[in-house]
This record gives structure tokens, C-alpha cells and sequence, in this order.
């Protein structure tokens, strides 16, 4: 007996869902997300007058689209032995599931799920007091204030400086009409993408997606306008300073970094050629890296993030710390000298494909990176062959992007609360 192999095929719904499905016969885990591009930095959005939205409100829609006329909507992926979950991130929000059985009858319940909203104004009020207490029990997180003031250090009017769930102020200003507004603006079919990742024939749960009344509904589509932001070039904030209820400082120490209006793919290979010259210069990959743990200006907590989006760019580095100035005077004279050569590019490119192929056999998180992707008109299997193809010269542009950022630099410190 021949073995079957993976494929993937794409399709588009009449409605206009872009669905990618993923067929994988040997996996018993099965996945299914939507995804829609409405995430917490959509709080400039406007229509003809120009009626802004709250910042939390794409949070706040995900927490009532779990409501559903026909009782627990939850309980309903339990007893069909389904794990479902959302998150709204800064770009987008999504809904999804993982399964080992009855994969068909759980998609149809998730495709049911992104397919209506029916709010009231007492639900809206009662949903008000309990994200007012999710956001009371973030705050008193250090990793979420770091995250929070890390943003407000680097912009002055762009949307990321609130955070994703809103504040105690936009949750309670939120309302019914901006919430159904918002349903209607950016749930359209023609602006969800679905991935599925799955052992069902492909014939079959196309058949399946293509039945469900979502896929032929005509919906009128409403214009999505965001409101222009001019970001200046420098930080808003070079040094903030909070005390918190902690045992060692906690600190990040970003560069701002010219915004890049490309296209998704050229973004991505900039994101990648810095996160290759950071990796380069600050992981084991540097023959320094162990005097560093031995001199305790990094430990287990160190990290480093990048972000290259259409309208903001940065480098971040966490750290932990009893005298976070020494590590961030350490971290600014170590990317004063940032460098790669063609022999570590050649050793990062093997790393990061094995990681991404290593990915490949996680269908529920494979599913998530295969939808956000999708989200910005890229393809997963582009982006793996993208950044085989990365050469020095791209390398040499992502070094001068973060020298000239040097002088664009903010230091976030939380510290421990006097006894």
C-alpha cells in the first residue's frame, strides 16, 4: 500500500473565507482557527463620522462571541471531546480548537461561533466588570507592566501604547453599538482566513466548510478606515522607572526602529535578519556568551524580541538584574559591535529551518502560525524558503538599521518596592 502524503490545499469560500487546509494522515491531533484582522492596535479605526472605537474592544468581542443563543458554547466543544480557546493579539483575533475526534462536528460549532453575534446591552454591562478584573489581576504582573511600559517608552501616539484588554476607562466607555459595529466591519467572510490542520480527507472538509452557511453568506461589506498616525522618530519616554511588589529588578532596554512601510514579505526578511545578527552576537553562538553567565549580567530571564510591522519596528532585550544600568550599558556597547559572518548566517539558516520543520509535527501550533501568516497575504512555505535565500547584504542593512537606532534607545526599569 502506497503511503499518503501531506498536502495542502487553498481554496476560497463564495462569501470569500480564504481557507488553507493542511492534510496530515498520520496525525491523530487535528486543528482548526479563524482569524480576523482586528487586534488591539485597531482603536483608530473610524467610518464617515469618524467615530473612533475604544481602545480593548477587539478583546471585549472575543469574550462575547463565547456567548451563543444555544446555550454553553464551550460546553458544547467538551462534549464532542474539543479544547477551544481565542486570543486577541495587537494584530488580530482568533478562534480555534484541537481535537482527536469528531473533527467535522467541531469545525461546524467554531465556524458557528465567528458566524453571529447577538449582544444585549445587559450582557455588554455585566462582561464590563469582569474584564475591569482580568486587567486589575494583570497589573499586578511584572512581565505585563514591562510589556506595557516598554510600548509607552517608545511611542507617542501610536495605538500600541494601550494595552490589548483597554483600560479600566475604555472597558467601561465600551458599548453595544460600537461592539456590533466592529462585528459587522471586520467579520466579514471576505476578511477571515481558516486553517485547518487535519487527517480528513481534504475533499471532505472542503465539502464540509463549503455546506456551512457561513461560506455562501452575502454580507454587505463596510469600508475599514484607520486613522493616519504620525509617530516622531524619537522615544517618547527615554527612561521609566516603576516600583512593583518583586524580589530582583526586572528591566528592557528597546531601540526604536525606523518604521518599514514594505510589502509583508520584505518585512518579514528584515525581521529576520535582525533576529539573525541578535543571535549572532548575543546567544551561545558569541565565544563571550559564558563569561556573561559567569559575570551574571544575563541568566535563564534574558531574552530578545523583534518586531518588524508595517507602521512600528523595535528591538527589546529583557533582563533581570540587581543594577540594570550596568546590563544596559552592557547591552548598547555589545550592539555598538553587532556582526555576523557568512559561516554563522549559513548555521542560523540550518537552526531555523530544522525549528520550522520541528513545527510541522505540532498541529495545534502550526495551525497558529499557518493563520498569522495568512493574515498578511503570506504563505508559510514562502517565508521558510524566504530566509534560506537571505544574504550578507541583507545582513549588512539590518546592522545599519540598529546602529542608527542607537541614539533612539529606551530603558524600562521595574524595581522592588521599599521594605
Amino acid at each position: 500500500m502506497l503511503k499518503q502524503l501531506e498536502k495542502t490545499h487553498v481554496f476560497q469560500t463564495p462569501s470569500g473565507m480564504k481557507v488553507t487546509i493542511l492534510y496530515k494522515p498520520d496525525f491523530k491531533q487535528q486543528s482548526m482557527i479563524v482569524g480576523v484582522p482586528f487586534g488591539g492596535i485597531h482603536s483608530n479605526v473610524y467610518d464617515e463620522q469618524h467615530q473612533l472605537y475604544k481602545p480593548g474592544l477587539a478583546h471585549f468581542l472575543e469574550h462575547k462571541l463565547f456567548e451563543s443563543e444555544s446555550g454553553d458554547i464551550m460546553a458544547q466543544f467538551s462534549q464532542l471531546g474539543a479544547q477551544v480557546n481565542a486570543f486577541t493579539s495587537y494584530q488580530e483575533t482568533c478562534y480555534y480548537f484541537n481535537t482527536t475526534t469528531k473533527f467535522k462536528e467541531a469545525s461546524n460549532l467554531l465556524l458557528d461561533l465567528v458566524s453571529e453575534c447577538s449582544l444585549s446591552e445587559e450582557s455588554v454591562e455585566k462582561e464590563k466588570g469582569i474584564i475591569i478584573s482580568e486587567l486589575s489581576m494583570y497589573e499586578a504582573m511584572v512581565d505585563q507592566a514591562l510589556v506595557k511600559n516598554l510600548y509607552k517608552s517608545l511611542y507617542h501616539h501610536h495605538p500600541i501604547i494601550h494595552d490589548i484588554g483597554g483600560s479600566k476607562q475604555s472597558v467601561t466607555e465600551i458599548n453595544l453599538s460600537q461592539l456590533m459595529d466592529a462585528f459587522h466591519r471586520f467579520y466579514h467572510p471576505s476578511l477571515m482566513q481558516c486553517v485547518c490542520v487535519t487527517n480528513e480527507s481534504i475533499e471532505s472538509v472542503e465539502a464540509m466548510i463549503l455546506a456551512h452557511p457561513l461560506s455562501s453568506k452575502l454580507k454587505e461589506k463596510f469600508s475599514v478606515k484607520e486613522e493616519q498616525i504620525t509617530e516622531p522618530r524619537e522615544v517618547a519616554f527615554k527612561d521609566i522607572d516603576v516600583s512593583m511588589d518583586i524580589e530582583v529588578a526586572k528591566g528592557v532596554y528597546a531601540l526604536k526602529l525606523d518604521a518599514h512601510a514594505g510589502n509583508p514579505m520584505s518585512n518579514v526578511l528584515k525581521q529576520f535578519a535582525l533576529r539573525f545578527l541578535l543571535e549572532a552576537t548575543f546567544s551561545e553562538l558569541n565565544p563571550h556568551y559564558q563569561q556573561w553567565l559567569d559575570e551574571e549580567l544575563i541568566n535563564d530571564y534574558f531574552d530578545m524580541d523583534v518586531d518588524v510591522s508595517q507602521n512600528y519596528s523595535y528591538i527589546a532585550f529583557l533582563c533581570e538584574h540587581e543594577h540594570l544600568d550596568e546590563v544596559f550599558n552592557w547591552i548598547e556597547t555589545t550592539l555598538q559591535n553587532v556582526n555576523l559572518d557568512e559561516v554563522t548566517l549559513n548555521q542560523l539558516k540550518r537552526r531555523y529551518l530544522g525549528m520550522s520543520l520541528k513545527a510541522l509535527n505540532k498541529p495545534s501550533s502550526l495551525s497558529k502560525q499557518l493563520i498569522r501568516y495568512a493574515l498578511n497575504d503570506l504563505d508559510f512555505f514562502d517565508v521558510l524558503g524566504l530566509f534560506q535565500t537571505m544574504s550578507m547584504d541583507d545582513i549588512e542593512i539590518a546592522k545599519q538599521h540598529i546602529l542608527s537606532s542607537l541614539s533612539h534607545a529606551s530603558r524600562v526599569k521595574i524595581t522592588p518596592q521599599s521594605k
